[in-house]
């Protein structure tokens, strides 16, 4: 029995499907399983885009490939070239002859097979001919022939009649013959493994569209950007406002809402400054802000600032090292804010119609008489704060004392549901996610193994999102309380056999690892948080509330014991 293809015949109750089943149920029982049978070969012509389909097309390693158009009812053809077929409903008259629909077929067909023949096959040959010879042949199941000749672009031996079903692997193989001696070429017979490839990569791939995570993060992806375009327009009937502070969850787009503000201003002529805790932060805004738009703001983190306080008073300081903790403390904390107040009120740092300062609740209450003091002079200045309490990881309790106009954002914009509802039962807060973010996995939560196996343990874990589910090395973030060197990954340049980076502005290719603290503002599609201790300051609620909300689709939870 021939293989045909698909193993489902045809309904005979649709319109022409009578004579294709008996065609099929001939062809299968026929000719023997040297022959690949295709019925209703749908193909697209990438060219043209036009549509085409060949009835049946009859495959053998060594006598070729046959187009046949199949008729179920009769036709005729009269003295001045029409063709008519005919219906249930009467004669029909045909645009396009049974003969010329077929041959068009079989060159449609070679257009679209030789180019996937080259590259699949023989990518050593980009010029080599079609390996099978080609012809067609129009089948007329429920006719027989009629005294006459036929149409000129018709032969007997491709006209199939009912007469000829008993003997369908004769007619197949004349038929064959026929274009053989037609086209006069030489055809070695394919090699049985090569015909096999043949069939199964170039005639009838196999096609899969697996939904996979990596696919997922993309489709979700364009949720987030629609809500967060939707964010926007919720800022731009405060901006009148001399001073406004925006509170708000994790999540909820205080920095998308601060980058847009910040815009807004400078668009409308003001100078402005966009103000930031973390460096991370400033040098993704930066990018952000100023990338694709005419205007300049200037993007800082309040320490550069104070470094650049010393420049302009002519002063050089060195930070105490990782072996004074205490003292480098005092110095970010105190001895750096004091030189910016002490520049400001030098007149020697530039001033600005309009401060936007994001992760306000990183800034010590006395930082803000320095930062006030580089807005000019004047009743049209603006101080814009946006803050999340909840994510006071220093614990320092610090907003400008002239909060200004209060506004309180409610929703999260940024995480699925499931990762939203984990990091709000974090710290027992109220932050509901918007009803058209996107659900997901629930967060993963682990018991985080002693190293040395620790790492072993994450590395599979990004080794199954890169290789099985498809997610790109730039879309998961390790976070760890501490930075690496006192962290699960101390002296480790790679995981899963990736590069590991430390900064996110440098990550292509590579696997983002960094501090929770560092990674405040940011987020990442999959999250791995991991080193979580619960006698540990940097393992404090905050903190885990800061690191859970970064994922915003995927979140995978590391505790150690």
């Amino acid at each position: 029995m021939a293989h045909m293809i698909p193993s489902t015949p045809p309904d005979p109750h649709r319109p022409g499907g009578r004579g294709e089943r008996i065609l099929y149920d001939a062809f299968q029982s026929g000719l023997d399983d040297q022959w690949f049978v295709y019925h209703g070969l749908h193909y697209l012509d990438d060219q043209t885009a036009a549509e085409g389909e060949a009835d049946f097309l009859v495959v053998h390693r060594e006598l070729g490939m046959l187009v046949v158009e199949c008729k179920g009812h009769g036709v005729r053809v009269d003295g001045e070239g029409r063709w008519f077929r005919e219906t249930s409903h009467g004669e029909k008259h045909m645009k396009e002859s049974p003969f010329d629909q077929a041959s068009r077929t079989k060159f449609q067909l070679i257009d679209e097979l030789l180019p996937r023949y080259r590259r699949l096959l023989c990518k050593s040959d980009p010029h080599a001919h079609f390996p099978l010879l080609m012809g067609h042949a129009v089948a007329l199941p429920l006719c027989n022939a009629e005294p006459g000749e036929l149409p000129l672009e018709g032969a007997p031996e491709i006209v199939m009649y009912a007469s000829d079903l008993s003997e369908i692997a004769k007619w197949t193989e004349d038929a064959l013959r026929f274009w053989h001696r037609k086209e006069n070429l030489h055809f070695e017979p394919m090699p049985a493994k090569h015909f096999k490839n043949f069939r199964r990569k170039v005639l009838a791939p196999k096609y899969q569209a697996i939904e996979n995570l990596g696919a997922t993060l993309e489709a979700n992806r364009s949720i987030f950007v629609r809500l967060t375009n939707e964010q926007c327009r919720v800022i731009d009937g405060l901006l009148e406002n001399p001073r406004i502070t925006v509170s708000g969850g994790a999540g909820t787009g205080k920095t998308v809402l601060a980058a847009h503000a910040a815009r807004e201003y400078a668009e409308g002529g003001h100078s402005t400054l966009f103000l930031c805790y973390t460096r991370a932060l400033s040098k993704s805004l930066d990018m952000a802000i100023n990338q694709h738009h005419d205007v300049k703001v200037e993007v800082r983190h309040f320490h550069s600032l104070c470094f650049q306080a010393c420049k302009e008073l002519g002063e050089d300081p060195n930070a105490p090292g990782r072996e004074d903790p205490k003292g480098a403390v005092h110095f970010w904390n105190v001895v750096m804010p004091a030189k910016l107040k002490e520049a400001v009120e030098a007149k020697k740092m530039p001033k600005f119609d309009v401060i936007v300062v994001d992760e306000g609740q990183d800034f010590l209450p006395e930082w803000w008489e320095g930062i006030e003091g580089l807005l000019g002079g004047g009743e049209h200045t603006h101080l814009v704060v946006f803050q999340d309490p909840s994510q006071d990881i220093f614990q320092r309790d610090a907003t400008p004392q002239n909060r200004g106009f209060d506004y309180h954002l409610r929703d999260n914009f940024r995480n699925t549901h499931q990762i939203a509802r984990f990091a709000a039962k974090l710290l027992n807060i109220n932050v509901p996610p918007h009803p058209e973010c996107p659900d997901g996995p629930e967060p993963e939560l682990l018991q985080q193994k002693p190293n040395p196996e620790g790492p072993k343990q994450v590395a599979e874990i990004v080794r199954d999102l890169t290789k099985e589910q498809g997610v790109h090395p730039k879309d998961i973030t390790i976070l760890t309380p501490h930075s690496r060197p006192n962290s699960f990954l101390a002296g480790h340049t790679h995981i899963a056999n990736l590069e590991l980076a430390s900064d996110p502005m440098d990550r292509a290719g590579k696997i983002l690892h960094t501090s929770i603290g560092a990674f405040k503002g940011l987020e990442s599609p999959v999250i791995i948080v991991a080193d979580l201790k619960s006698n540990d300051d940097r393992s404090n609620p905050h903190a885990q509330y800061v690191a859970a909300s970064r994922a915003t689709q995927v979140l995978y939870w590391l505790e150690l014991e």
